[in-house]
């Protein structure tokens, strides 16, 4: 018998919001669904702004854009991540700084201010799995060396650090909501930001850098999420918190009745994507 790591959760909601951006003509990436959906998600994580984007890897593009990355900056990279934080910082024509992982697979904050240099722009942190990274010590180091940070939260939507979740910390945090995460649109993902100069050069860049009606300022292509995957995370927002505690009730199981295949330490705050 084969198991699936991860299925997606459909319910009603998800199907009727998605037929009525079809039967509305609302089927690109400007119809009203994509701005409801971007108010959902950032009202449950707290941030300010949120910016729809066609996947997680554009919206690391786009976070990396937006801050400033260009040819020839170093990025500070973890060693043990999927291959879309390195593969857009060197789309770029940046470089990335590898820095080794714990064991839990986040960086090694140990390990990261020996690799900055006078090139080095930014760190992306990458909370794998659902769990959080070190981000107070990350925000120190960062703001010693005056680096932005990039936060990959394509498995932690709602891991928490206090009572602060991990994707609002940084200068930009980075989501996915490919068909095996928390919550999911199929394809997409999305930027959000507590900075609104930030978050006006998202919305300009994941729209070709349009200053005005074909007025380009400056090199981009199209991150735009279709509406009706949109509809689609907006029903998924809805059941947000509850997909976050199945998983933990699932995390819950293993830790009682399969104690020796458990392989790593599960922190407070941590939304168990893979356990």
């Amino acid at each position: 018998m084969t198991y699936k790591v991860c299925e997606p959760t459909i319910g009603q909601n998800e199907v009727k919001y998605a037929v009525d951006a079809i039967l509305r003509g609302e089927i690109s990436g400007k119809g009203d669904y994509v701005e409801r959906f971007e108010n959902a998600f950032r009202g449950l994580l707290g941030a300010k702004y949120a910016v729809a984007m066609n996947s997680g890897s554009t919206a690391l593009l786009a976070a990396l854009q937006a801050i400033g990355i260009k040819t020839g900056d170093e990025v500070i990279c973890p060693t043990f991540t999927m291959a879309a934080p390195a593969l857009a910082v060197e789309i770029l024509g940046a470089k990335c700084r590898w820095v080794d992982c714990k064991e839990d697979g986040n960086i090694n904050t140990d390990f990261i201010e020996e690799k900055i240099t006078s090139s080095t722009k930014a760190i992306v942190v990458v909370h794998v799995y659902g769990i959080p990274a070190e981000m107070n010590k990350i925000r120190e180091i960062a703001q010693k060396h005056n680096l932005r940070i990039i936060e990959d939260a394509a498995e932690a939507h709602g891991a928490k650090i206090g009572n602060v979740c991990v994707g609002t910390i940084g200068d930009i945090g980075c989501f996915s909501f490919y068909a095996n995460k928390i919550i999911t649109t199929g394809e997409g993902g999305m930027c959000v930001t507590n900075n609104e100069r930030l978050y006006e050069k998202l919305k300009s860049l994941r729209d070709y850098s349009q200053k005005g009606f074909y007025v380009h300022d400056s090199v981009s292509l199209n991150y735009r999420l279709s509406s009706v995957l949109a509809a689609i995370g907006l029903a998924q927002c809805e059941r947000f918190w509850e997909f976050v505690e199945r998983r933990n009730q699932i995390a819950d199981w293993y830790d009682t009745y399969l104690p020796e295949r458990v392989i790593r330490e599960r922190p407070d705050g941590s939304v168990n994507w893979m356990y």
